[in-house]
């Protein structure tokens, strides 16, 4: 699990300071990132899966324990926070959000 929330915060800063380039890293050389840049992720509540959201609005869950990963889809903006909630859904904000 440590090795899990050290990758977190890495792909955290890489995404901060190195925005404009692409992720093509390989999540705990388990999943393929997005190949434009991550602009948001979160960590789930029980820390067995990692929200990831884009530029360009994609968003992927990661299950850290079955290996698996699922597409949440485009949203329309590019993703500017992801949030997990206490019922294990996650909340999205995007930059053209009024609220």
């Amino acid at each position: 699990m440590k090795r899990l929330k050290y990758l977190f915060y890495l792909l955290l800063l890489l995404s901060v300071h190195h925005n404009s380039y692409a992720i093509k890293y390989r999540v705990d050389q388990r999943f393929q990132v997005f190949d434009h840049p991550v602009t948001s992720l979160a960590l789930s509540n029980n820390e067995d899966s990692i929200a990831l959201g884009s530029k360009k609005g994609m968003i992927k869950i990661m299950d850290t324990k079955s290996h698996s990963q699922s597409d949440l889809g485009v949203h329309d903006a590019d993703v500017t926070a992801l949030r997990w909630t206490k019922d294990d859904q996650v909340l999205i904000s995007s930059s053209n959000d009024t609220t």
